[in-house]
């Protein structure tokens, strides 16, 4: 069962569950009928679009990607056992405020670029 989360008439799966089992049906896939399907329809399909951006990005970039990090906090481990299946390739979790730690660093080390390098600020 996989539809395409990207409609944003299937992505909204409290409103739209109806939507989702449409297209399931209009595809010839089992058609979730129980909530839990629905979500496990929906995440799953969540993780495959994982799986084509990221070869979009390796096909544009002419590099392999192998390794991805998402930034969550406790994020939903389900989505992210099927991103990393999807994928194939290591999925590291980080805490969301990583990004906010990576940015006072890269920050500190512009203000004094001429004496310090970016090695200094990992």
């Amino acid at each position: 069962m996989l539809n395409q989360p990207h409609r944003s008439a299937v992505f909204d799966a409290r409103r739209h569950a109806g939507e989702i089992q449409a297209f399931c049906k209009e595809t010839n896939q089992l058609v979730p009928r129980k909530p839990g399907q629905i979500v496990r329809c929906i995440l799953e399909s969540l993780a495959l679009l994982y799986r084509r951006t990221l070869r979009e990005i390796e096909a544009i970039t002419g590099s392999e990607i192998n390794r991805l990090y998402l930034l969550a906090d406790s994020g939903n481990i389900l989505l992210n056992h099927f991103i990393a299946n999807a994928l194939q390739i290591p999925v590291v979790i980080a805490p969301a405020d990583a990004t906010s730690i990576g940015n006072v660093i890269v920050q500190s080390v512009a203000l004094v670029i001429s004496n310090h390098s970016m090695r200094h600020g990992r």
